[in-house]
């Protein structure tokens, strides 16, 4: 099986790489941090599979985060987890405004954590293709760190598209997320736009 931390795993929707952090029975506090590097004008913007809805009923965090000080403390972008709303299994692009960083230097993470039980995440996580301002960050020069330890060497040739997560929850158990019938869509249809979310910056630990 696959280890409880980020990997740089094989069966990329996007080249021949993407990220994967798989659930686990334990305690999970999972980063994947970039290089650090001078934000360029544009967009954060990256593809992800994620079972949003069962990830929020599990008090999980699937955060983005920045900082701009070398990693010293973190800013907030979004987490994943905390919207409520259809699984998105590459689905749409999820797009994050850097404009109150352009010139700075700066490091991104993908930051996965369990909930108050710390009994490990309910959901796995996969991330690919990666640019900002249309600059591609590489899957390959990412800093793994799990529980506060530095994984040397996350590369595994492990396809964790047929993984399922933990302890799925059908989507009809949640009154408020609308869904659909696989009848009623209109599955040739191009791709019209994307989400765009803006957010306020808020100091976090680091890892």
């Amino acid at each position: 099986g696959a280890p409880g931390y980020w990997i740089i795993a094989t069966g990329a929707k996007f080249g021949n790489y993407h990220a994967a952090l798989p659930w686990d029975w334990e305690h999970q506090d999972e980063w994947m941090i970039t290089p650090e590097f001078v934000c360029p004008p544009g967009a954060l913007v990256f593809w992800t599979g994620l079972n949003i809805p069962l990830a929020h009923s599990r008090q999980n965090s699937c955060a983005v985060k920045l900082s701009n000080d070398g990693g010293n403390t973190w800013i907030l972008l979004k987490d994943l987890a905390a919207m409520l709303f259809m699984p998105n299994e590459y689905d749409t692009p999820i797009v994050l405004e850097l404009d109150n960083f352009i010139g700075q230097n700066i490091k991104l993470a993908w930051h996965g954590a369990d909930g108050p039980a710390n009994d490990g995440l309910s959901v796995n996580w996969l991330v690919d293709n990666i640019s900002v301002g249309g600059m591609a960050l590489r899957m390959e020069d990412m800093t793994i760190v799990s529980n506060g330890k530095e994984i040397p060497n996350p590369l595994r040739n492990i396809d964790v598209n047929s993984f399922t997560d933990r302890d799925p929850i059908p989507l009809s158990a949640y009154g408020d997320i609308q869904t659909y019938n696989n009848d009623d869509i209109d599955v040739t249809r191009d791709l019209e736009g994307y989400v765009l979310y803006r957010f306020q910056s808020i100091n976090e630990d680091k890892p």
